[in-house]
């Protein structure tokens, strides 16, 4: 802006820019909305101005006094004023989104770099549905959708949430009649099949556990889906029968949300994917998409159940952790009813 600096004024918490004031600060810039005979700026543009010192609102000092009226504005604002020092058209937008951004110059309907922002704070929590909702009303528009996560310390940064169909091309085991169950001792943390040819089966064709010496150790999960699915008997150090509720009642007392694990797990195997432990990644599972020993997992999967609560900080860690492993973070949301929905969320430079 050149010149002298734009005026406006406050009326009823609404920031309305001076007639000569306008030409300039809408038509030049693009910022504010006008209708009836008037321009207002929003409040983030307003504060943006205010910082840049091109702006005077009557009766305000500076840009402390507007953040102390828009108080609940200063996370979008930081994310508004990165976004505008990176080059990028910002428009406050509808909600559920802050804003549409693009590159200068482009045109909103002709290039893929429109994406749709919603900026939260780092601690913010993250629900799944709520996330599904806006990649959902994003890519029904063709807009990518960009979530600008802000720290502590006010530095922005910006993660790429899309739906994702995830599936793999390993075999999927069928379920089998119960009288062919194979036994498998369960100890403290795992089971263990003896029987050579089912431990042969179970791990060079459908890839179930580790072959170590001439047993086959699975996980407690992967031995509560081969005994939903017909193949394992599951038997204590004493001989006693055990079923799966005994196995989720002892994954329980060593992380609450066991079922959901358990959960997870069935719906990765019934997609074609081959789901390992992913204990040292910090998440769920680390998940290949055909044979473990011809490539690495492409895959981080994570899942948060209804009513659990997970942050936007550890997210990041995840996808971070992700990023630097060169694999995929996938959350996935378990509905009720309905197919399972698969999110990848990575983190983009703009």
């Amino acid at each position: 802006m050149s010149g002298e600096k734009a005026r406006g004024f406050l009326r009823d918490g609404t920031i309305v820019l001076a007639q000569g004031s306008v030409g300039e600060v809408h038509g030049r810039f693009g910022m504010g909305e006008s209708a009836n005979g008037e321009t207002t700026l929003a409040p983030v543009e307003a504060m943006y101005l205010l910082d840049t010192d091109r702006l005077i609102i009557d009766g305000i000092g500076g840009l402390k006094d507007l953040l102390e009226m828009f108080a609940p504005e200063e996370t979008k604002y930081l994310a508004y004023r990165d976004l505008r020092n990176r080059g990028f058209t910002v428009k406050p937008f509808a909600e559920p989104f802050d804003f549409s951004i693009q590159r200068k110059g482009e045109k909103e309907d002709e290039h893929p770099s429109t994406c749709w922002v919603k900026a939260v704070s780092e601690q913010a929590p993250l629900d799944m549905r709520e996330l599904g909702s806006w990649v959902s009303i994003a890519q029904a528009a063709k807009r990518r959708m960009v979530v600008a996560a802000i720290d502590e310390e006010g530095d922005v940064t910006y993660y790429e949430a899309r739906a994702l169909d995830l599936h793999g091309s390993a075999p999927v085991l069928a379920r089998r009649k119960a009288r062919e169950r194979t036994p498998c001792l369960v100890l403290e943390g795992r089971g263990v099949v003896s029987e050579r040819a089912a431990a042969d089966e179970l791990h060079s064709v459908y890839f179930f556990g580790k072959r170590i010496g001439k047993l086959l150790h699975v996980s407690l999960v992967e031995a509560v889906y081969l005994h939903e699915a017909g193949v394992l008997s599951l038997h204590a150090p004493d001989g006693r029968d055990l079923d799966p509720d005994d196995i989720i009642r002892r994954l329980r007392q060593k992380e609450g949300d066991a079922p959901l694990r358990v959960r997870t797990y069935s719906v990765l195997r019934e997609r074609g994917l081959i789901p390992k432990t992913g204990f040292k990644y910090g998440v769920y599972f680390r998940a290949y998409s055909h044979h473990p020993e011809e490539e690495h997992a492409p895959y981080l999967v994570h899942a948060l159940g209804r009513g659990a609560r997970s942050t936007w900080a550890e997210a990041s860690r995840a996808i971070r952790l992700a990023h630097g492993v060169r694999k995929e973070m996938v959350f996935c949301e378990l509905r009720a009813k309905g197919d399972p929905l698969f999110y990848q969320i990575a983190r983009i430079k703009l």
